[in-house]
């Protein structure tokens, strides 16, 4: 019974239905989802940060011995070996430019350049090393910071409250020193400011290998305060027998040693040190495997568990041994290194064990991930196929063999933009791309226009209104370049208004109202002049009001008004909480309606075209007063793009190509679609980095701080443009093409064709955009550039894959 129920289920005549449709895009947003949760574990290495910070007192749950004379020497967890540091960092120099050139086999030019750091190694060779360092990925600055001062291995995603901040909360190894007393001196530019804003006090030879890993553990350990919370280090061997002042570069060459004596009193205080720093870490394992949801493996933390184990139980014999005199200190040395050696291996594996869950990329997984999203490629063609072949079956139109110029030129120009993001130069330019791509399927219309003679002005202000997107993109890449020192600028300066021009500063302001005034005319020319039923009409008056308030907000923070204005008595944030109450109202509303009332109308455009109306008015007013005073220019241009694209569909539309099906009608308007809402995206002065998103949007109408408040009216302001009124649009493409049609089914299949064809568009770029990220994951910029391209990409693909679920739920009745 159950088989023959789903074969009825994916009958004929059920595709295309509500409950198809449910099923469907349920399934295609699930199957990406998968897909991105796959390639991300293997991709987007992700640690979780924690709130707990190391103190002086931690020191009496360990198991090591207490160091000696703490009120002597101001120690807090070990006896400070030096009592003052200099730490100079030379970022991105390279090892062969500091080292000298007799280390190497061949003498290079950029070599013995740095003469002063060779003298300084000279000077006191039994205290003074240089040492090679060796930093564990991500590179960028921020995460190689990180590594430094916190003594653990940052990733891309940190988890905590950090994501998204310059300033290093996690507990570090400045914050230690300042805690303990210690006064730092700061000697460079302001990134270290940025990091540490209220740490510090001014602003002002023997080659080795020295791990990043290893430095907080070091640094903490030769001054006496507690180590990092996070770190996971290993303090380094040489560098404190420097610091004791028992290691001599002379003693592989000439066979002298140090006296056993002193061997043992130097590596007794080593083998103290690594207890504690062994005791820290364990702790470290331990509290963040109970605390985190991507923790390590149970057969992973089983194997570091008896690791420590070995080392505790070792640790009580030598300890004893060090409790019997001095009288027997010649007999430790096997002892100490055994300990040492325990030590030493369980700090190795819990470094090795963070190294491939936190540096290593996941190959096996992100290649499941991208399986899965080839899989959803065809998908969306077999159904669209599927999908194409009834509606002609439906309509008694002949079938098709050949494919139209219209669906060839559609894909050609999907697949040139997603081949592009192979390269981390057309990425940065995805916007003019998007804008040049829609500009060339605007001009073929154009063309197309001008010989047949009809929908020539359609197809003009089309191109007309690209070139206006191109300079609003333009505008955005400029803000890209140079950033917060652009943000700093008035933009009425930035388009040459200064503030001695008075008639350009008021057209600055009267513009965004006319452009405002103009959508709701619109609206209200639709909405007088076609039948519309109460509860839509409702809803779209409601935003009209709205439309009345964005004025008054805008007034409410003008410079051009005097302290005597009536608007200087409102309060900033009454406006913006009106409107979100009123859509919510709305919202509820449309729900309401959607349930309860049911409309028999002659046709389905009919009842769809007011549906649509009414939704996109629930939201448009929110994303607009959340766009400032740029919102209503991009609606009206939303609007006005979108006119141009239906109008233009009608070039097309003759009694020969009727025989090719549905898709081929819609392919290039569906990707011109496409292309407008990311040629919106950029407009608003967005680009698909974490600096490039508008954090202000998330305080319109509020002070105080709300995390689910505030990340709602983020990805309001960031997808409002480019996801939600374009998909939520999406049925005027198939209502105002074509004669009205009284098939209820038919129409079903064809918007359901129109929104897999869209998924599809947004599903391709995506997975090259995976492609390009596996290809280039040991790139310089993957951090930079590649990897918040791929979040704000799967993050848009998810986001539409809900959107357009919600839409067919709400359309298809």
């Amino acid at each position: 019974m159950g088989t023959a129920a789903k074969r009825g289920f994916w009958r004929n005549e059920n595709w295309g239905g509500w409950k198809w449709a449910l099923v469907t895009f349920t399934g295609i947003m699930l199957l990406h989802g998968m897909a991105i949760l796959l390639f991300t574990r293997g991709f987007l290495l992700t640690r979780t940060e924690l709130s707990q910070y190391s103190e002086c007192n931690d020191i009496a749950e360990s198991p090591c011995i207490p160091p000696h004379h703490q009120s002597t020497y101001g120690s807090c967890w070990t006896k400070p070996a030096v009592s003052r540091l200099i730490i100079i960092v030379l970022d991105a120099l390279r090892f062969d430019f500091v080292a000298p050139s007799s280390f190497f086999a061949e003498k290079k030019p950029w070599m013995d350049k740095l003469q002063v750091l060779h003298e300084l190694a000279s000077w006191n060779q039994s205290s003074t090393k240089i040492f090679k360092a060796i930093a564990d990925p991500p590179t960028t600055s921020l995460q190689r910071l990180k590594g430094l001062t916190t003594g653990g291995l940052p990733t891309f995603v940190d988890v905590g409250n950090s994501f998204g901040a310059p300033a290093i909360v996690e507990d570090n190894l400045i914050h230690q020193l300042v805690q303990n007393g210690k006064r730092v001196v700061m000697m460079g530019d302001d990134t270290w400011a940025q990091l540490f804003p209220h740490h510090f006090h001014g602003r002002r030879i023997c080659v080795n290998t020295f791990q990043q890993l290893d430095f907080a553990a070091t640094v903490s350990a030769l001054l006496g305060i507690p180590f990092p919370f996070g770190s996971i280090g290993r303090v380094n061997a040489e560098l404190f027998s420097l610091a004791e002042g028992t290691w001599n570069q002379e003693k592989s060459t000439h066979g002298e040693d140090q006296s056993p004596s002193e061997g043992n009193n130097w590596m007794r205080s080593y083998v103290n040190v690594l207890c504690i720093n062994s005791w820290q870490v364990k702790k470290y394992i331990d509290v963040y495997s109970s605390l985190s949801l991507i923790g390590f493996s149970e057969k992973d933390l089983l194997h570091v568990s008896k690791l420590y184990s070995k080392a505790h139980e070792l640790w009580s014999i030598t300890s004893k041994n060090f409790s019997d005199g001095s009288e027997r200190e010649f007999a430790w040395s096997p002892f100490l290194k055994r300990q040492l050696e325990a030590y030493n291996t369980f700090l190795e594996s819990v470094a090795a064990l963070a190294r491939s869950s936190w540096t290593e990329f996941n190959l096996k997984m992100m290649g499941i991930g991208f399986c899965i999203m080839l899989s959803s490629l065809y998908l969306h063609v077999f159904l669209i196929w599927r999908l194409d072949k009834l509606g002609v079956i439906q309509s008694n139109s002949p079938s098709y063999s050949r494919i139209s110029f219209r669906l060839s030129f559609a894909c050609i120009v999907v697949m040139i933009r997603a081949w592009s993001f192979l390269s981390n130069s057309f990425i940065l330019e995805e916007g003019r791309v998007a804008s040049f791509l829609l500009a060339t399927t605007a001009l073929l219309q154009l063309r197309f226009a001008v010989i047949k003679k009809m929908m020539v002005l359609e197809a003009f202000v089309l191109c007309i209104l690209i070139s206006f997107l191109k300079i609003s993109i333009e505008i955005g890449q400029l803000k890209q370049a140079v950033n917060s020192l652009f943000l700093k600028v008035d933009p009425s300066r930035t388009l040459g208004i200064v503030d001695d021009s008075r008639f350009w500063v008021y057209i600055a302001e009267v513009v965004p109202i006319l452009a405002l005034v103009l959508v709701a005319y619109f609206m209200y020319k639709y909405i007088t002049s076609n039948p519309t039923r109460g509860v839509l009409k409702y809803v779209v008056f409601g935003n009209m009001f709205n439309y009345v308030l964005i004025p008054f907000h805008w007034a409410s923070n003008s410079s051009l008004l005097g302290e005597q204005m009536l608007f200087r008595g409102v309060n900033a944030n009454l406006v913006p909480r009106v409107a979100y109450a009123v859509g919510l109202l709305q919202l509820l509303l449309l729900t309401i309606d959607q349930i309860i009332v049911r409309v028999r109308s002659s046709t389905m455009e009919e009842s769809t075209v007011p549906k649509a109306l009414a939704l996109l008015s629930t939201w448009s007013s929110t994303i607009i007063i959340l766009a400032g005073k740029q919102g209503p220019l991009v609606a009206l241009a939303l609007v006005i793009g979108g006119w141009s694209i239906i109008r233009l569909m009608k070039l097309e539309q003759n009694a020969k190509n009727e025989s090719f099906g549905f898709s081929h009608s819609y392919a290039l308007a569906v990707t011109q679609w496409s292309l407008l809402a990311v040629c919106m995206f950029f407009s608003t002065g967005h680009w698909c980095a974490f600096d490039g998103l508008r954090y202000a949007a998330a305080f319109v109408g509020f002070d105080e701080f709300n995390l689910i408040r505030q990340a709602i009216l983020l990805t309001i302001d960031t997808f409002g443009f480019s996801h939600i009124l374009p998909i939520f649009g999406l049925p005027f493409l198939v209502s105002c093409f074509g004669p009205p049609r009284e098939n209820k089914r038919e129409f079903s299949v064809i918007l359901c064709q129109v929104y897999l064809m869209y998924g599809l568009i947004t599903a391709i770029t995506v997975t090259f955009t995976m492609l390009c990220v596996t290809i280039q994951r040991r790139h310089l910029m993957v951090w930079g550039l590649f990897a918040p391209k791929f979040v704000f990409d799967v993050v848009g693909l998810l986001l539409g894959d809900f959107l357009i679920l919600l839409s067919a739920m709400y359309y298809i009745v």
